[in-house]
């Protein structure tokens, strides 16, 4: 994904938490989650809509929400499909992680809503 306008002064008013997900089975067929190494920063969350939503429901799994972060809190490399973000009550599953169009200013995530805490 190309996108070519990066966040104004005062549009990163989000404040996240990012968080190193597990699971460790509890049981025959119980697993159990684990959530650790919480990273407190500031984002701006964006809906995805449109023709990208659409695109990839036949292909792959579909991304709900984006988050915008400094790239000095949150590297694209640290962010992988083994952390949640939780903003207002709302877990979100990292499904990807990107360095911005190598600027090396903000990492953009694509997350997709599990639904609330």
């Amino acid at each position: 994904m190309s996108v070519k306008a990066w966040p104004s002064a005062g549009e990163l008013n989000r404040r996240i938490a990012i968080y190193r997900w597990s699971e460790e089975p509890t049981g025959f067929e119980d697993l159990t989650p684990h959530y650790a190494a919480k990273i407190e920063c500031w984002a701006k969350k964006m809906p995805v809509a449109g023709l990208r939503y659409w695109g990839t429901q036949q292909v792959s799994e579909a991304a709900t929400h984006i988050f915008w972060v400094r790239w000095q809190m949150v590297k694209a490399d640290e962010i992988t499909a083994q952390h949640v973000i939780e903003h207002d009550g709302h877990r979100y599953r990292v499904l990807s992680s990107s360095n911005q169009n190598d600027a090396y200013w903000y990492t953009l995530v694509e997350t997709k809503a599990l639904g609330a805490v």
